[in-house]
């Protein structure tokens, strides 16, 4: 029986084995924790500088920038268009002609109407006047031929009648000889009315008829002459022209007609503001309270009014009920009507005082919240730096540093309403790292707060991170920014202990 030989590893070769395997194991671990923490965040804090501002409570509106007068000028008669005088953007005094229309029409109608009134007051004249001594005259010698005619008619009557009675005529010629003698009866009578009327003058009520038919002719006169006037278009007061609708040449209606009624637009100089108020807010809203206001025509630029008046009744715009607010501004030559405006109406301010965003605190809040809740490995990761107090883990914190019992930033009503709130924190970038910071705050706003005390103007209050991994170019920012100018700082990078 053949036994075969088992080949045995040297004690040698297996050491070596177990070494290199130990190696291989020492490189992968070590790869593991380079891909863990080779790659830590790196962290950039996003501030702002506490600087001097205003912090006004308001309540918010849209409105527009109009004139506080404006009428539509349009000729009184129909006519045609003579000159035009003016175009839009002039400025023009009151009584300044603006257009004209053609007149000779005008002016004929004007003749017509004098030539009546002239007529009628020669007639009123006359009959003041009374007769004259040539028509009593006149008058008389018309009664004594009606009373010679009368006499000789009555005469050939009887002598008719005597021939009828002895049957030497008919009955048809007596009847006209008597109907002669009673026409010349009627003509007498006639005419010596006519004398008595010349002797006594014209009758009163003949007179007030006269009087008022000269009268009825001067109005006449004064219509035509006002509608020549109305000719020439006049500007009311002093303004500016708006627009001119219309050419020389053209024929324009009356002023009782839609078409003409805007011929040419005259606005104000003065300027003011009416904006729609919500019904939820119009009661905060008083006559002479404050009120600034911006335009989109004038970046940047705050300008300020006054309540003028409020309107006594709603419009519904959308379902929504909003009343018209008007303001008197103040004189700002770069404002035009039809500019729209975004309007605070004031309901408390403060000037010139320390201001930082309402980021600095929402951000504070939940940064130190989080570090909490990670039990202090959020700021190593995050802040850098860390130490503690009273055993609990503040990032990028100084020993004895404390905040809040929630470890909030966070505010009470009374900062809001302008009363001084404490205990509030912040996160100050001091060497590079956010630093707690117990700070006073007192009035705000919907974007910054005051800083009553614990802080200087120009200190940098940390607002956000922005945060970018070495190995990647990929960043990843973290941040609570409000209004303000921005600054970006790269905090020296710290080794934290294992």
């Amino acid at each position: 029986m053949t036994v075969e030989a088992v080949p045995v590893t040297p004690p040698r070769f297996r050491k070596v084995r177990w070494l290199l395997g130990g190696c291989i194991f020492l490189l992968l671990v070590g790869a593991l924790l380079w891909w863990q923490y080779g790659r830590r965040a790196e962290v950039k804090y996003i501030t702002v500088p506490v600087a001097q501002g205003s912090i006004k409570n308001a309540i918010n509106a849209t409105g527009t920038i109009e004139p506080v007068k404006s009428v539509n000028l349009g000729f009184k008669n129909s006519g045609i268009i003579k000159a035009i005088y003016v175009k839009p953007g002039d400025a023009v005094k009151a009584g300044q002609v603006l257009a004209v229309q053609d007149t000779a029409e005008l002016e004929a109608q004007l003749a017509q109407a004098q030539a009546s009134y002239n007529s009628a007051a020669a007639n009123l004249q006359k009959l003041e006047a009374g007769a004259t001594a040539a028509e009593i005259a006149q008058a008389e010698a018309n009664v004594e031929t009606a009373r010679i005619a009368y006499n000789d008619a009555a005469a050939a009557a009887e002598r008719n009648k005597a021939l009828f009675e002895a049957g030497a005529l008919s009955k048809a010629e007596l009847d006209s000889a008597v109907s002669a003698r009673d026409s010349s009866a009627a003509k007498l009578r006639q005419a010596e009315a006519a004398l008595e009327d010349l002797k006594n003058g014209s009758r009163p009520e003949e007179i007030a008829a006269a009087r008022a038919q000269v009268e009825a002719a001067k109005a006449q006169v004064e219509l035509a002459r006002n509608n020549l006037e109305s000719a020439q278009l006049r500007a009311p007061w002093d303004g500016i022209i708006s627009a001119v609708n219309g050419e020389v040449g053209y024929r324009v209606g009356s002023s009782t007609d839609n078409s003409n009624s805007s011929f040419i637009t005259m606005i104000t100089p003065t300027l003011q503001l009416r904006a729609k108020v919500n019904e939820a807010d119009i009661n905060k809203v008083k006559v002479g309270q404050e009120v600034s206001f911006t335009v989109n025509a004038i970046p940047g630029k705050e300008m300020r009014g006054k309540v003028a008046w409020i309107a006594p009744e709603a419009q519904t715009v959308s379902n929504v009920q909003l009343y018209d607010v008007v303001i008197s501004l103040d004189p700002e030559p770069s404002l035009k009507a039809g500019m729209t405006a975004s309007v605070d109406f004031i309901l408390d301010r403060k000037d010139n005082v320390l201001t930082i965003p309402e980021a600095a605190l929402t951000f504070a809040r939940t940064y130190l919240a989080g570090s909490e809740g990670n039990g202090g490995r959020s700021g190593a990761a995050v802040g850098g730096d860390r130490s503690t107090s009273g055993g609990r883990t503040i990032p990028g914190g100084v020993p004895g540093t404390t905040t809040n019992d929630n470890g909030s930033a966070g505010r009470s009503e009374a900062g809001a309403a302008g009363g001084h709130t404490a205990g509030t924190t912040v996160l100050v970038l001091e060497n590079g790292r956010p630093v707690p910071r117990q700070i006073v705050t007192g009035a705000s706003d919907e974007s910054n707060v005051e800083v009553v005390s614990g802080l200087a103007a120009g200190e940098a209050v940390v607002v956000g991170t922005s945060t970018s991994a070495r190995t990647s170019s990929s960043t990843q920012t973290r941040s609570f920014m409000g209004p303000g100018p921005v600054q970006v700082r790269q905090p020296a990078r710290t080794t934290t202990g294992r």
